[in-house]
């Protein structure tokens, strides 16, 4: 997590005074206090629910980096609004077109992919970057130049679980049980495809909603065809319960 902090400060700063003009404009304040140039930056993040974790955890350690850059930084203070969701996209979307409003944020910072997902258009059309983390939807930075993505994608985590579980442990019949959105869905898709592409069988498989409480009739149904490995992909509540 310190790393991927590390990661996110530099992309704000690059964003905020780099190539992005429409960023330099809207990060161009003076810090009455200490005449550093203050970079905004607008969190759209889930601090209350039940997926709040993740976003919790992004907000503590980038306050911590945060405070330690503005101390050592001579030309720039970062100040960050936090905005919660609540984990509901309509609430990100509502977020983000609040913050492209306001001149002076000069980054949005998303974490979660159904999130980032649903505010990836608005920040090309009010060019207001977006980087986003914890979002490993396929293409999701593919054919938009004001969106960053700092999380690895599902084609690079899946296809190694594939190639171990035909390969190392001789697994030769798959499924999967996966959370309903992208997240799942994408990693579901690929791991059909690697695992078949070395001579596996992949059975059909099933999925549940984020906040499902109880997985028995999937389970239930994907072993049925008695496979040797399932695939599970989810968060929090659903992930506990399978």
């Amino acid at each position: 997590m310190n790393r991927k902090i590390s990661i996110i400060i530099a992309l704000i700063v690059a964003l905020a005074m780099g190539g992005c003009n429409n960023s330099q404009q809207r990060a161009s304040q003076k810090s009455s206090e200490n005449k550093k140039e203050v970079i905004e930056i607008g969190a759209d993040f889930t601090l209350s629910g039940n997926i709040s974790a993740w976003s919790i955890q992004l907000k503590n350690g980038l306050d911590i980096a945060i405070n330690d850059f503005n101390k050592k930084s001579k030309k720039y203070k970062i100040s960050v609004i936090y905005e919660d969701n609540k984990g509901k996209t309509s609430e990100a979307v509502l977020i983000f077109k609040k913050f492209s409003d306001m001149s002076k944020v000069a980054t949005v910072i998303s974490c979660f992919t159904p999130i980032s997902q649903a505010i990836r258009d608005l920040a090309d059309q009010s060019k207001l970057p977006l980087i986003a983390t914890v979002t490993s939807a396929t293409n999701f930075s593919i054919n938009n130049k004001w969106v960053v993505r700092d999380f690895v994608t599902q084609e690079q985590q899946v296809p190694p679980l594939a190639k171990y579980a035909f390969t190392k442990l001789g697994l030769k019949n798959a499924t999967s049980l996966v959370v309903n959105d992208d997240y799942g869905l994408d990693a579901a898709k690929i791991f059909k495809k690697e695992f078949e592409n070395l001579g596996g069988t992949f059975y059909h498989g099933d999925v549940f909603e984020q906040n499902t409480i109880s997985v028995r009739n999937q389970i239930t149904k994907v072993l049925k065809n008695h496979p040797d490995v399932i695939l599970v992909v989810g968060r929090e509540i659903g992930r506990a319960h399978v």
